[in-house]
């Protein structure tokens, strides 16, 4: 059954499988990693990743502000109000590092403290959760088109 999120969703899920592409681009790659200032890696999948997410959520919705991992390492972090997304690009660095496949993209859209909508992809795992308040939530399966061109298709899983 295919799923079909609200238009909320379909953007942070669009983002989200953005970024998973590019963080597996440079998965199999003979990547770097450095140390950031508190002592926790970052390679430029984190980098990368982020740059996606954070251009798509500021063309659809420039007016939120968004809280995000590696700028916030970088002391870039915006006045937020009741709305704003919360985004760690690649949330498990150490993973990626060692090849294991347990990371995760993680965007999130929090009003009044709350989450109120969120996506999480595991790239390596070819899985992507998603849930919304008032929507519920839902599990699929990430596939490639038969021409490899990332275009990805959700399968409910359920």
């Amino acid at each position: 059954m295919t799923i079909s999120p609200s238009p909320r969703i379909a953007a942070l899920i669009r983002y989200a499988l953005a970024a998973g592409r590019e963080i597996m681009s440079i998965y199999g790659t003979d990547f770097a990693a450095r140390e950031k200032g508190d002592l926790t890696p970052l390679t430029e999948a984190d980098e990368v990743a982020e740059r996606v997410i954070l251009e798509g959520l500021a063309t659809a919705d420039p007016a939120t502000p968004v809280v995000s991992e590696e700028a916030a390492s970088g002391g870039r972090i915006p006045e937020v109000g009741r709305d704003f997304y919360l985004v760690d690009p690649l949330d498990g660095t150490k993973e990626f590092i060692s090849r294991n496949g347990e990371f995760t993209v993680n965007i999130a859209r929090v009003h009044d403290g709350k989450p109120i909508a969120g996506v999480v992809y595991a790239p390596a795992r070819h899985a992507i959760y998603w849930g919304e308040c008032g929507h519920g939530a839902a599990r699929a399966e990430v596939r490639a088109d038969r021409s490899e061109e990332h275009t990805s298709e959700l399968q409910s899983l359920a």
